[in-house]
């Protein structure tokens, strides 16, 4: 199965991609950067084929608080599980130091890797995708996530490309549906830390300062071969 990591710096629309990829919207989708924490993930089939898609937090190469290096760690997670990686830039700004460090950071990785120039919502600014060919990638997609431009073409490609399988058993889908539990509570809880102890891996990103869960998470996991997903949720607040 093709597991599929959406990768890049914060603010490029990482998060409207996966939402468009997967006709769902799953992650949240802010102006503002930094959104996106744990890893999102859902699954899309095509013509016989299935892929596991993973939407990231911006990637940033000098955390200094505890949440900025458990982000780092969710990211590095997501490239290693990864068989193909779509390394997503601002088509709007251009290219920028950040985008350049990512580049080299991805090359290590040796796996496909597709540049998806996002916001090229009109065809006239098509031209800004030249400037990405200094990254040294030969895929480069322009697309919108917003208004469903080019996003076809990049599917096409992913399904199409051949590459090493992974080989983590736990990756694939379930025979019947699981059962789906959600954890609710007000914030700082310890509703993401419950669920990773369940698990028994560091799958949601915790810190100690309230308010680290913005989307709802499902996190799939299975006792004794029968499937469950847990939701791990935003901490509840009254309202005002």
């Amino acid at each position: 199965m093709k597991v599929v990591a959406i990768i890049g710096r914060p603010n490029v629309g990482k998060s409207l991609l996966f939402n468009r990829i997967c006709c769902k919207e799953l992650s949240l989708v802010h102006d503002i950067p930094g959104v996106t924490r744990d890893r999102i993930i859902s699954f899309i089939h095509r013509d016989g084929q299935k892929a596991m898609v993973i939407d990231t937090g911006g990637l940033d190469f000098n955390p200094k608080t505890n949440l900025e290096k458990s982000l780092f760690e969710q990211i590095e997670t997501s490239l290693t599980e990864a068989t193909h990686i779509l390394f997503v830039v601002d088509g709007r700004t251009g290219l920028t130091p950040l985008d350049q460090e990512i580049g080299k950071f991805l090359k290590k990785r040796q796996k496909p890797v597709f540049v998806v120039v996002n916001k090229i919502d009109d065809p006239k600014l098509e031209n800004n995708t030249l400037d990405f060919v200094a990254l040294g990638f030969d895929t480069i997609f322009p697309v919108s996530a917003a208004h469903n431009r080019g996003i076809e073409e990049l599917l096409r490609s992913i399904f199409a490309t051949n590459s090493i399988e992974t080989e983590q058993k736990d990756l694939k889908l379930p025979a019947s549906p699981p059962t789906r539990i959600a954890v609710i509570g007000q914030p700082n809880a310890g509703k993401s830390t419950l669920i990773n102890g369940l698990i028994g891996e560091k799958r949601l990103v915790v810190d100690e300062h309230p308010g680290t869960t913005h989307d709802a998470v499902d996190v799939d996991f299975s006792i004794a071969g029968v499937p469950f997903t847990l939701i791990d949720t935003a901490g509840l607040k009254k309202k005002k």
